[in-house]
């Protein structure tokens, strides 16, 4: 047994076990609204049954908690599972503890996972295992295909389950200090803040809305367009994104958002007034 893990109860150990397999299945409910969200709720789910096991309600309240959006490299998602896990078992033992501070941190670490992994996996043993991958199966060497996938997976295993197991050790003893001392309040509040400028900063670069529309006041060419930008630039991409989380707050399908904004693309360019 890892020495991070001595003094934990046997049946904690075994639900530690079990989110780090479960991790692995992380991208196999992926959707275009929580992305990893669904599949992040299906590996914590043996923590929160350990944690819950006598309080269902706070199980309910748990699951609603972890099958939120989610998005990092899948490679060190388990460094996210074991600090939401070390947070959850703290909510679990502390009724005073801020359960909105759990997503909170989360979303605040997506950011820096996501880049330090897809560094590590997908830039620099992709391409170290495509390069001696792709010299020996030049050769006719069957040995080509093996070596890529050991190359890629091997590092990967590995590093899913010391990840998970150090933050988690880590996160119960930090999580208690920054408890104490109010910091989870202060970062909470940080990680909301940030969450809402990552927001905007995606809406404005990658909601593309315009409109050509012109009309002729008094001799005078108005051009819609020039209005909104007057108003507010990137105006029309902003409503369209809060319609669209109206919509999704109202459960509509992002299904049938997607076809709805495909079928008003369209309809508006050929009609000319988008």
């Amino acid at each position: 047994m890892n020495k991070n893990l001595v003094g934990y109860p046997k049946e904690e150990v075994a639900a530690l076990k079990k989110m780090y397999w479960r991790s692995n299945f992380l991208e196999s409910c992926f959707n275009p609204v929580r992305l990893q969200g669904l599949g992040f709720g299906f590996a914590i789910i043996p923590m929160l049954e350990y944690y819950y096991k006598d309080d269902p309600e706070g199980l309910k309240a748990a699951l609603a908690r972890h099958t939120q959006f989610f998005n990092t490299c899948p490679n060190v998602a388990t460094f996210n599972l074991g600090i939401a896990a070390a947070m959850e078992k703290e909510v679990s033992l502390n009724k005073d503890f801020d359960a909105a501070s759990v997503n909170s941190v989360k979303t605040a670490l997506l950011g820096p996972t996501a880049g330090i992994g897809d560094a590590i996996f997908w830039v620099v043993l992709r391409t170290l295992a495509s390069g001696i991958g792709i010299s020996l199966a030049n050769q006719g060497s069957i040995l080509g295909a093996i070596i890529f996938v050991l190359i890629i997976n091997v590092p990967s295993f590995i590093a899913r389950w010391y990840l998970e197991i150090t933050s988690y050790s880590a996160g119960i003893k930090l999580v208690k200090k920054m408890d104490q001392g109010g910091i989870i309040t202060l970062v909470s509040k940080a990680a909301s803040i940030i969450g809402l400028i990552m927001i905007g900063a995606m809406v404005a670069s990658n909601v593309k809305l315009t409109t050509p529309l012109s009309f002729d006041i008094g001799g005078v060419p108005f051009e819609l367009q020039s209005a909104f930008d007057m108003i507010m630039p990137g105006f029309l991409p902003l409503m369209l994104s809060l319609l669209v989380i109206y919509l999704l707050r109202k459960n509509v399908k992002a299904n049938w958002l997607i076809l709805g904004l495909i079928v008003i693309a369209i309809c508006g360019s050929v009609i000319g007034i988008l």
